[in-house]
């Protein structure tokens, strides 16, 4: 189970990975896009802090919903993407019970089919979908062989993890560059990609599956 104590926590994770990692982002970015990604999510986690602070504290709901209407408030397609992750994960939480695992898969897989909807884009195609979607994978799995939620997340961090990095060799096919007709720049990963497999890292970190801090 993920009580508000873990996803408390799992935000409190999230923003210092992120936050530490903002200008490695922003480089990433700026090698696929338009370079302004380090500046999103910093602007998507001041205002998830905003929206926390006015969110009802019963249950683990709130530091998802936050984050889901602090990325939706940024003004750019990364910041949108991300923002429907987490309100997707939102979704799949009551407000004053623990979310069970099989609770967040769902979500999950919501969360993926979501974005791959509203956005036309397709695993191999250098999005957040790379890492997204193999973490989606993993939990599903794991609700199958009867894992807890720790194990579970441990598993999907690592399968975002290694999706974020596939996708420095893949081409480019969305993005300033890929207009501009550069087609591939080798060893630069979807930003979007590793802010996912930073939250999920997270929550293996905050279920105590994982030592230190994500990153």
């Amino acid at each position: 189970m993920i009580t508000r104590g873990h996803s408390l926590s799992w935000l409190e994770l999230f923003e210092d990975a992120v936050l530490s990692q903002a200008d490695l982002l922003g480089e990433l970015d700026a090698r696929n896009d338009d370079g302004d990604f380090a500046e999103n999510v910093r602007q998507g986690l001041a205002f998830t802090r905003e929206y926390l602070a006015l969110l009802p504290a019963d249950g683990p709901r709130a530091p998802f919903l936050a984050l889901g209407r602090g990325f939706l408030e940024v003004g750019s397609m990364g910041g949108a993407l991300l923002g429907m992750v987490f309100h997707a994960i939102s979704r799949g939480c009551r407000e004053d019970d623990d979310l069970t695992l099989s609770q967040l898969a769902v979500a999950v897989r919501t969360a993926s089919a979501t974005v791959a909807r509203r956005t036309g884009a397709t695993l191999g195609q250098k999005t957040l979908l790379d890492a997204l979607l193999p973490a989606d994978w993993a939990l599903g799995s794991a609700v199958c062989a009867g894992a807890d939620a720790a194990t579970a997340l441990d598993q999907a961090a690592a399968a975002a993890e290694s999706g974020a990095r596939v996708t420095g060799a893949m081409p480019n096919v969305y993005g300033a560059s890929a207009r501009r007709g550069v087609a591939y720049d080798g060893g630069a990963s979807d930003p979007g990609a590793v802010t996912v497999a930073l939250f999920f890292a997270a929550g293996a970190h905050a279920l105590g599956r994982r030592q230190g801090a994500p990153v």
